[in-house]
């Protein structure tokens, strides 16, 4: 963070995408206030020792997962899809994204998140405002309060989620998904969409729920794989909205 001139780190981009000038190792290319921050990482693995927290919307860009030495099996021209080649990952229990401190907007594209893991809300990604994923995967993160792998904070947050993995994440409640209900007295509104994508091995034996909603949410869910998620045995709540249950099923 700052120490190496010769290279640039995730976080020392986040920062530069901040203050508008250079740090560390990265040249700034966007001085521009209004805009929102593209920061394009190579392939590779991203290792954190703490959470990330941006100031200011950020896009951000993985590998695109192609191979153009290779033709496509589907449409037999090039080049063919691949494996995501970007991950984030955390090696000393911490979270890997929190956005309420600045309230400002995520959007991840082409990457792996891997092993969040907070004794508090949201175990990937904290949200103060609206978190887009396309073509993401969110992979063995916890959270010991709620959002096992995302918790909508902020009283608008919303989330779109699109060709996404979202897979094998733990919370007592929303295993994959939690938020708050109310902000300042007054029930949250938040826009919600999944759409072709796969939630697979979500929670536990001690988990109440997998996607957790409450407040005035707005949700659609279209054409997703949804299953071998797990709810605690007495309690069986894969989806739960307002307090009640409105689709259940036992483990698989």
């Amino acid at each position: 963070d700052g120490d190496n001139l010769n290279a640039c780190s995730l976080r020392e981009a986040l920062k530069t995408a901040e203050i508008r000038k250079s740090y560390g190792g990265c040249e700034v290319t966007d001085i521009l206030s209004t805009t929102q921050k593209v920061i394009q990482l190579k392939a590779g693995t991203y290792t954190l020792n703490t959470e990330l927290t941006p100031k200011v919307d950020v896009s951000i860009w993985g590998e695109s997962p192609v191979d153009w030495q290779k033709k496509s099996v589907l449409t037999n021209d090039y080049p063919a899809q691949t494996d995501l080649k970007t991950t984030i990952e955390v090696k000393n229990n911490s979270r890997i994204f929190n956005t309420t401190l600045a309230n400002k907007a995520l959007a991840l594209s082409n990457i792996i998140l891997r092993n969040g893991k907070t004794p508090d809300r949201g175990g990937a990604i904290y949200a103060g405002a609206n978190v887009t994923l396309q073509n993401t995967k969110i992979l063995n993160s916890q959270a010991g309060l709620g959002g096992g792998a995302i918790f909508l904070a902020g009283p608008t947050a919303s989330l779109s989620i699109t060709n996404s993995l979202i897979q094998d994440n733990q919370s007592p409640i929303g295993s994959v998904l939690a938020m708050s209900c109310f902000n300042d007295n007054v029930y949250s509104k938040r826009d919600i969409s999944i759409t072709g994508s796969s939630l697979i091995s979500n929670g536990s034996s001690s988990s109440k729920s997998v996607l957790d909603f409450c407040g005035e949410p707005k949700v659609t869910l279209s054409t997703n794989t949804i299953a071998k998620n797990i709810a605690a045995i007495a309690i069986v709540i894969l989806i739960q909205f307002s307090g009640y249950a409105i689709a259940c099923a036992t483990p698989f």
